[in-house]
């Protein structure tokens, strides 16, 4: 999740809608005592504004 924020960012919104996660591959080599994780996330990304009408 760290990642997929620091990318909403750096396309200069702070906030990412319609999420999506289409594949998760986790493989295991034992022999070097290394695991890997492959992720594919989407969405859209959007910059929200907060405002109090008091």
């Amino acid at each position: 999740m760290a990642i997929v924020r620091a990318h909403v960012t750096a396309l200069g919104g702070n906030a990412m809608v319609a999420y999506f996660m289409n594949e998760c591959i986790l493989l295991n080599n034992p022999h070097k005592n290394q695991g890997q994780c492959l992720l594919n996330v989407g969405g859209d990304v959007v910059e929200v504004s907060y405002f109090n009408d008091e």
